[in-house]
């Protein structure tokens, strides 16, 4: 067994927080909600100082930080740079896949920025197909568990469900809009930026439509875990 000191991650890269104009007074919040038949039953959210750009994790080892994880960042930035920057082009398969696996890590990793267990989905066995695969990991398992998180980089919006329910599929549920998905994709490529953006409401509407459903009467709660 070798023993690895962790390393202070820095959750968006330093190239990405440069873009961006910062105030003096800034601060983020962090943390979670627990939510059990539609009743707030934890409020975990606290109040930070500095940026969102800032946050840092002591979450990955010094090797995953330097080694493979420092890879997907340098793949990745030469696409999101003609991206934030409104460059037409024509992001490839491959591309696409890189920038889905990009998300996939920033989502995985945040999930260990909260020390509470019960908020981590991603199991170890899958975090380590990412590492030594390069593999997102899959709609499909034994836990019965769902996350919808999104993001804003500038022009792009990011929004990712991840719903681990047999024979549960978002189209059915959900309106996405004019949004382009790229993972599970069979795209072999994608035109930037689209023709048509989304609207601030619009966004809003994606980013809340989970829980709006959960809220909703046509959410099942079951308390009790499958065997």
């Amino acid at each position: 067994m070798k023993l690895r000191k962790e390393s202070s991650w820095q959750y968006w890269p330093y190239w990405l927080g440069k873009m961006y104009l910062r105030k003096g007074d800034e601060k983020h919040t962090r943390g979670a909600q627990t939510h059990l038949n539609k009743k707030l039953i934890k409020d975990g959210t606290y109040e930070r100082s500095g940026h969102l750009f800032t946050l840092k994790n002591r979450v990955v080892c010094r090797d995953c930080n330097s080694g493979w994880m420092s890879e997907v960042e340098n793949e990745t930035k030469p696409l999101l740079l003609n991206m934030i920057g409104g460059k037409e082009i024509e992001i490839t398969y491959d591309d696409i896949q890189k920038i889905a696996f990009w998300i996939a890590l920033k989502i995985v990793t945040a999930e260990f920025a909260n020390k509470d267990e019960n908020l981590r989905v991603t199991p170890q066995i899958e975090r380590r197909a990412m590492m030594d695969e390069r593999k997102i990991p899959p709609l499909e398992g034994r836990q019965r568990n769902a996350q919808a998180i999104s993001f804003i980089i500038g022009p792009i919006f990011i929004y990712v469900m991840h719903v681990r329910l047999l024979d549960f599929f978002p189209e059915k549920h959900f309106k996405f809009g004019t949004m382009i998905k790229i993972w599970p994709s069979k795209n072999g490529f994608v035109k930037w930026p689209p023709r048509k953006a989304l609207k601030k409401y619009e966004t809003n509407v994606i980013a809340f439509m989970a829980q709006d459903f959960n809220e909703s009467d046509a959410a099942k709660h079951k308390i009790e875990m499958p065997e």
